[in-house]
């Protein structure tokens, strides 16, 4: 099992580095973290500081965003990458059929709470309510630690500007994860929750680093 990216010479040649990190990547990555006790070296003084495991706001964000398998990728959007305002407002645009395939794809592993319809709906109020709890999740849990975040990514991004430079995007995906795999022009993830071929068609992938 797994996913199978599939690259043409236009596809390798459009691959960029994100210059900033992603305010709604670092939200759901955080997100994730704070459903579990995995490395608590690195993120259990982060975890104790922030209290994760009683906010309530991620009891209900949590759902949608599992520490394992699918997390709902309109949570993610791409205008994300010009600041956080920037995807709270596409979040709040997110078309009704985008919804609804995401909360779909979530549906497949586990049941959805009531409260999921109005969002499948494409509900007014559903969605604000839902961006206030992004934007509460990233006041507590994402904010006060901008400035680690931005030194983190930059020696990550750095690392991963010398790979490409030295070594084109095979070096690149060489040292993005130990479940990825290179093997042109097919780029392997792997993953129990992962499965399919995604052909990128001129849509060469921006890649964040993180650590």
């Amino acid at each position: 099992m797994g996913l199978r990216i599939h690259f043409t010479y236009e596809d390798v040649a459009r691959v960029v580095l994100a210059e900033e990190p992603d305010p709604l990547w670092e939200g759901l990555l955080s997100l994730h973290l704070l459903q579990t006790r995995d490395a608590p070296l690195v993120y259990g003084r982060w975890r104790r500081a922030a209290g994760g495991f009683v906010a309530p706001e991620l009891l209900r964000l949590r759902r949608l965003a599992p520490p394992h398998g699918y997390s709902a990728d309109f949570l993610t959007p791409e205008a994300a990458s010009a600041g956080f305002e920037a995807g709270v407002e596409a979040l709040l645009a997110t078309p009704r059929g985008r919804i609804r395939a995401d909360l779909g794809e979530l549906a497949r592993a586990r049941p959805l709470p009531g409260w999921a319809r109005p969002l499948a709906d494409g509900d007014a109020r559903a969605m604000g309510g839902l961006a206030g709890l992004v934007r509460g999740h990233h006041e507590r849990f994402v904010a006060p630690y901008w400035p680690h975040i931005r030194s983190r990514f930059d020696e990550a991004r750095s690392v991963a500007a010398r790979a490409m430079t030295g070594s084109g995007f095979a070096g690149l995906a060489e040292g993005l994860h130990p479940s990825v795999r290179w093997t042109a022009p097919v780029l392997h993830i792997a993953g129990r929750h992962l499965e399919g071929d995604l052909y990128l068609r001129g849509r060469g992938p921006r890649i964040i680093p993180s650590t």
